[in-house]
């Protein structure tokens, strides 16, 4: 696929909203959303923001925002697959297709030696776009000597993030005062996972069966005939093919984050196929950090820390009425839940129908790679502060009433969501 044409493909994907087409098409017109969360980030292009009310100017942005695109986290992710495909090649039952997605993985295992988990060329590309277009969408935050806190968990792929765009706002505006930090101290806040994980542990059970049970519909048997020549040697050697064919797929989809295009097998897999391996992530997803039955409608509770910590500084900024900018860095395991607590385009849905699902629901448009929530705040002198909030970089409803398109009462959010966290505390 081109590459121009990718890109306008992908940002006009993700500018859909949740009434938009159904994943199945969506998917069909652009293979790399069956990716979910290894989506590299759709830069945003020919998108207008919704205007603010009549003497309204931005005077503080607080974020939290995904890490770039990156490798894989641990080798075995790679070697899954590899593994099997080099001892194929050895046995000399691999097609000419085989051999091709040997080649790539090969290269990209080789590649990934020491870099683990790491920020890849194009994750580091996207902060520093996210950077520029926030710096231009609200230069009245970003004057003079206005003080930016980028605070990011300990995880090396999450610092880089905020190192790009610190440094893209420093050459946007020299005279920043630009405070960065990643400490332990924080993660309590930027991503409470052993909390998280407590939460998720009763229903791991329940969890697991709904996600074996959408890896169930895979059918594998076209993709093995593609890639080895002997069925009778795939039958001895592949005790889960349908696991097999999931894990591969979980490669490809990660190769969009690497610049090499020459690395990409999506191609492998028919439309169909990508939409039936997509619909496994949506689920086991949607299980994990949305407000699933399955899971006790209780896993977007599980980073209450970072919740309170957006809602106590929008009310300090908001007494205040000072310029500032707090931006937060991590995991698209917090973003997910986060956009759910706070209900963002109706993220929040809830049902207990997993197979239709992705009629409602779609994790590919609330967590690619790079993902970011921006809280948005404007002032007009005698008026209530308003804010509007932006997913991925475009307007994203609340479940409250708004003043104006996309504006809402920072009162009201703000004691609308403090009551559903004390609730969810209780």
């Amino acid at each position: 696929m081109n590459l121009k044409i990718l890109v306008l493909s992908l940002s006009v994907a993700i500018c859909l909203p949740l009434s938009a087409a159904h994943p199945r098409q969506e998917i069909a017109a652009n293979p790399y959303l069956a990716a979910a969360n290894y989506l590299s980030y759709p830069e945003p292009t020919g998108v207008t923001l919704a205007k603010a009310p009549k003497g309204y100017k931005p005077f503080h942005i607080s974020t939290y925002m995904r890490h770039g695109s990156r490798y894989l986290i641990k080798d075995g992710e790679y070697g899954f697959s590899y593994n099997t495909l080099l001892k194929a090649d050895s046995a000399g039952v691999l097609t000419p297709k085989g051999k091709e997605v040997l080649g790539k993985i090969r290269r990209i295992k080789e590649k990934s030696k020491g870099r683990l988990g790491e920020l890849t060329e194009v994750g580091r590309a996207q902060h520093r776009g996210i950077a520029r277009r926030m710096y231009s969408n609200f230069p009245e935050i970003f004057a003079d000597t206005t003080v930016v806190n980028a605070t990011s968990t300990n995880v090396i792929r999450c610092i880089m993030s905020m190192m790009a765009e610190c440094m893209e706002l420093k050459a946007a505006n020299p005279k920043l005062n630009i405070i960065h930090d990643a400490s332990e101290a924080d993660m309590h806040i930027l991503n409470n996972w052993q909390y998280d994980n407590a939460r998720r542990k009763p229903y791991e059970t329940s969890i697991s069966i709904e996600s074996g049970r959408q890896k169930g519909a895979l059918k594998p048997d076209r993709i093995f005939a593609e890639l080895f020549t002997d069925p009778e040697w795939v039958n001895d050697n592949i005790s889960d093919k349908k696991g097999w064919m999931y894990m591969l797929y979980y490669v490809a989809g990660n190769m969009q984050s690497h610049s090499d295009k020459s690395l990409d097998f999506m191609d492998l897999f028919t439309t169909g196929e990508l939409y039936d391996l997509w619909k496994c992530t949506n689920v086991e997803w949607y299980c994990h950090g949305a407000n699933s039955p399955a899971s006790g409608n209780r896993m977007h509770f599980g980073q209450t820390n970072l919740y309170e910590d957006i809602l106590n500084d929008g009310d300090a900024f908001a007494a205040s009425r000072k310029k500032g900018a707090t931006l937060r860095f991590g995991h698209e395991s917090v973003v997910l839940p986060t956009a759910v607590f706070f209900d963002l385009n109706g993220a929040g849905y809830s049902t207990d129908d997993l197979d239709r699902l992705d009629d409602h629901w779609v994790n590919y448009r609330i967590f690619p790679m790079a993902a970011n929530i921006q809280f948005v705040f404007y002032e007009k002198p005698g008026n209530d502060v308003l804010v509007r909030v932006l997913l991925n970089e475009h307007d994203a409803t609340l479940p409250l009433k708004a003043v104006s398109n996309y504006f809402y009462r920072w009162d009201d959010v703000s004691e609308y969501f403090r009551k559903k966290l004390e609730s969810a505390k209780k």
